[in-house]
């Protein structure tokens, strides 16, 4: 897994914490690209078959890859997203999203 650290606070931190981690490999900028530029220098130095983002955001609970995994073996063109589960802002009850849905695309964007 590349860890992309976009020039955040965390320095000594994150790298004490990412030692922990041994299929983790740190990827630091020199400077802030922003999010996308982040993401696809984590992309160009991976070796990985599959890619998969996750930000800081994100917990992901057990039996959350499989799913995407089975739906990109079937075909290495497709490109997953996950239903995502939430917090109620309101109680903080947590609500199941769902399995994977199928969507489309056209160049047309529906028009």
């Amino acid at each position: 897994m590349n860890l992309v650290d976009h020039r955040v606070r965390l320095q000594d931190e994150l790298s004490d914490y990412v030692k922990g981690l041994p299929k983790t490999r740190l990827v630091r900028l020199k400077e802030r690209r922003g999010l996308m530029l982040a993401r696809m220098e984590g992309v160009w130095r991976s070796d990985a078959p599959v890619t998969i983002f996750l930000d800081s955001h994100i917990e992901a609970t057990r039996g959350w890859i499989e799913p995407i995994l089975a739906r990109i073996a079937e075909d290495k063109r497709h490109v997953v997203v996950p239903r995502i589960d939430t917090l109620g802002a309101e109680d903080m009850v947590y609500r199941v999203g769902g399995g994977l849905g199928v969507l489309g695309f056209s160049w047309t964007l529906g028009q």
